[in-house]
């Protein structure tokens, strides 16, 4: 691992805090080449290429889906009424991926 010797000492408190708050079913994609990439390294599972176009969706800190050359793989299958946002979101029509994120950061979308 590298890169946590770069973290400002606020970034402890503020991990912390956001392991205090209750799951909130949040669905999160993220690029396969961001260093959050921890799926097969400190997350169990297969290692997701460091890609262009990989991706992993996320909810609630537990990986639930990949996207490797096009493919969609489901680590945890969704409920059936979820599965086609949890699609969007990973796949990244634009509809629900601003939204997603902004939601996984705890940001609230602009009315």
């Amino acid at each position: 691992m590298s890169g946590e010797q770069f973290a400002l000492p606020d970034a402890v408190a503020a991990l912390r805090q956001v392991r205090r708050q209750p799951p909130d079913g949040a669905w999160l994609a993220l690029s396969a080449l961001d260093p959050l990439n921890l799926v097969g390294t400190v997350v169990a599972g297969a290692k997701v290429p460091r890609q262009l176009g990989a991706r992993v969706l996320w909810r609630d800190g537990v990986p639930v889906a990949t996207l490797v050359a096009g493919q969609v793989e489901w680590l945890q299958a969704p409920a059936p009424d979820e599965e086609p946002h949890a699609r969007q979101v990973l796949l990244r029509e634009p509809e629900f991926a601003l939204p997603g994120l902004l939601a996984g950061l705890g940001v609230a979308p602009a009315a």
